[in-house]
């Protein structure tokens, strides 16, 4: 723990969102070069594919919002560097690494825990990543948290494709539009999680979410596959039905 001002708490978070947007530019390179590497390899669609403690409980929904924030342009960047070509599939991959490896440099040479971490050693959980769905509150934010997972990465990981498969622009601007919900959910189970296993739940809901995320990925590619890309995104719209009703119970009391 160190003691800290406004000032060094803003300068905190800030750096915390930069090490984010300089450690996701490696997140989508892939899909960032799959038209090169589909040509290049000959595969198909199916084949192609912290913050917390510098913020206390009142802005801690803002923080957040800046982390997913910079997940955002962080995972914009490989595009980017796309854009900057034609380049070889292999310089974009090789950039993206690197502005990786400066996010660690970053994050080990100036990110310092913040004032909200407690003093004592966290206690150790780890069960609690699953038994934290026998309670009501974390249960239905982590569901609103899949559903929306369900949605996210497939739409981001294949507009692209979907774009220039369908050259009307429709759905050009959803890609924006489905990121404002994300910290809300990792808010609301900071909130009512166990507040000694709060790093544990948020673990395992990420966990848990982009473990979904690569399923709804493939499954949108295979169906691309099989009735064409304005069809394909159909299959998400469970997603966020499902996450809006879990969090529609969440506000309402027990």
């Amino acid at each position: 723990m160190i003691d800290a001002g406004p000032v060094l708490a803003r300068r905190q978070r800030r750096l915390v969102a930069l090490v984010q947007v300089f450690a996701l530019a490696v997140w989508f390179s892939m899909s960032a070069v799959v038209p090169s590497l589909r040509a290049e390899w000959g595969i198909s669609s199916a084949a192609a594919v912290c913050m917390a403690s510098w913020a206390g409980s009142a802005g801690r929904g803002r923080a957040l919002g800046l982390l997913v924030a910079a997940l955002s342009v962080g995972s914009l960047l490989p595009h980017l560097i796309a854009g900057f070509g034609p380049l070889p599939w292999q310089t974009v991959m090789g950039v993206a690494a690197g502005i990786g490896t400066l996010g660690a440099a970053v994050s080990l040479a100036f990110v310092r825990p913040g004032p909200h971490l407690r003093a004592s050693a966290p206690t150790r959980n780890a069960a609690y990543g699953l038994t934290m769905f026998t309670q009501r509150g974390p249960r239905l934010a982590t569901l609103g948290y899949l559903g929306h997972m369900w949605e996210l990465y497939a739409l981001w990981t294949w507009i692209p494709a979907f774009l220039l498969a369908v050259p009307s622009g429709f759905g050009s601007g959803t890609a924006v539009a489905v990121i404002a919900d994300s910290g809300v959910f990792s808010t609301s189970l900071s909130e009512v999680a166990d507040p000694r296993f709060v790093g544990t739940a948020l673990a395992a809901q990420t966990a848990f979410g982009f473990l979904l995320t690569v399923v709804s990925i493939q499954l949108v590619a295979v169906l691309a596959d099989g009735v064409g890309w304005q069809y394909a995104f159909l299959l998400l719209a469970p997603g966020p039905v499902v996450g809006a009703i879990a969090m529609r119970r969440f506000g309402r009391p027990a």
